[in-house]
């Protein structure tokens, strides 16, 4: 419901990547579909400590580039404020892949223009593993998805927020299934949560759109922390 609703959003503001995002959900399914069976023969006590450490990693790693990113700016002779340049140079792609990456440009709603290259199989490859994490802990996947797709695979931080959504969206749409099959979906607090966050995605996807991209990944710190933490104690 979330995810749905966010992508709607999204695709109304002319955010998605529509060709990537669709084409990493599908990525995903398989890894995740085998998930939802392994996770019966896991010990789910172990593998969430060390995915809940590599959260708290990675909290401290977007919060260290986030810092020296801010403090660029802030020095003599840097221009101070934000540019185009903040969303779409935000990150840079991995290199040495042999890969060549496929040209995107998308033009927003508001008429910002996205110029960024991406490295489709990679992308489908650190997808699908996602995929899996995400499905084993029923995290939402964004929260790993959004840092790799910025610091990864080079996507303007605005793009990469808002395909997160229709990745998950494909993703959990398809995972969902041998959840229901199972019985293990809980109807009535599910239905409930439902109604709330479809309205929630509705305003953060609004207010995304007023935030310069480095802001929007911090804002990603303190909710990987806790996720993070919960795993650990939990």
């Amino acid at each position: 419901a979330n995810t749905i609703s966010g992508s709607i959003a999204y695709l109304r503001a002319n955010r998605v990547d529509v060709v990537s995002g669709t084409k990493f959900g599908l990525a995903a399914i398989p890894g995740a579909l085998i998930s939802t069976w392994l996770a019966d023969y896991i010990k789910l006590s172990t593998f969430s400590f060390y995915v809940g450490v590599f959260l708290l990693v990675l909290a401290g790693y977007i919060f260290a580039r986030s810092f020296l990113s801010l403090a660029s700016k802030r020095a003599p002779g840097s221009p101070g404020r934000h540019n185009a340049k903040d969303d779409n140079g935000y990150a840079a792609a991995l290199g040495g892949s042999a890969e060549v990456p496929v040209e995107r440009v998308l033009v927003d709603s508001s008429g910002q223009v996205f110029r960024y290259a991406v490295k489709e199989t990679l992308g489908m490859i650190i997808t699908a593993v996602i995929g899996v994490l995400s499905t084993f802990l029923g995290i939402g996947g964004g929260l790993i998805q959004v840092p790799a797709m910025v610091y990864l695979l080079g996507f303007p931080v605005h793009i990469g927020t808002a395909t997160s959504h229709l990745i998950t969206a494909i993703n959990a749409g398809f995972t969902l299934i041998p959840f229901i099959l199972h019985g293990d979906v809980v109807y009535k607090p599910a239905i409930l949560l439902a109604v709330g966050v479809v309205g929630g995605a509705q305003l953060g996807a609004r207010w995304s759109t007023k935030l310069p991209g480095e802001k929007l990944m911090m804002l990603l710190i303190p909710v990987l922390a806790l996720a993070g933490l919960r795993l650990l104690f939990s």
